[in-house]
């Protein structure tokens, strides 16, 4: 219960920023879009958020904690992509991404396929 407390608690705060900084935009829009959203949020609050589900898949390692946080936002904006394109995305070494995606995929984060010779990435649905 205090798990679900805390994730509620969170996302009402970042519902709560984001409309704040709606309403202060000079000219506010009809509706909140993606990059204002990305504006208000940031990874480090992400990545706070989602602490208590990547722990234990990262026990050791706040920096693979943010390195995923950001994969899976990634995944989320731009649909399934290549392995190959990830690691040009994050800047990582195709080991490390190997195994990051290897964690995330035991974890059922993401789910990856062979397209050719590489691997094709998707969030898990």
């Amino acid at each position: 219960m205090a798990r679900e407390s805390h994730e509620l608690h969170s996302w009402e705060c970042q519902i709560t920023q984001t409309l704040d900084s709606w309403e202060s935009l000079p000219e506010p829009k009809d509706s909140i879009d993606l990059a204002l959203v990305q504006r208000t949020i940031t990874t480090d609050q992400l990545v706070e958020d989602m602490e208590v589900q990547l722990g234990p898949v990262f026990p050791k390692g706040s920096d693979l904690r943010l390195q995923a946080v950001k994969l899976l936002m990634f995944l989320e904006e731009s649909g399934p992509r290549k392995q190959t394109e990830l690691v040009e995305e994050l800047g990582t070494e195709d080991y490390a991404m190997s195994r990051l995606l290897t964690k995330l995929e035991l974890h059922r984060y993401v789910v990856r396929r062979r397209e050719g010779t590489d691997k094709l990435v998707s969030l898990k649905a």
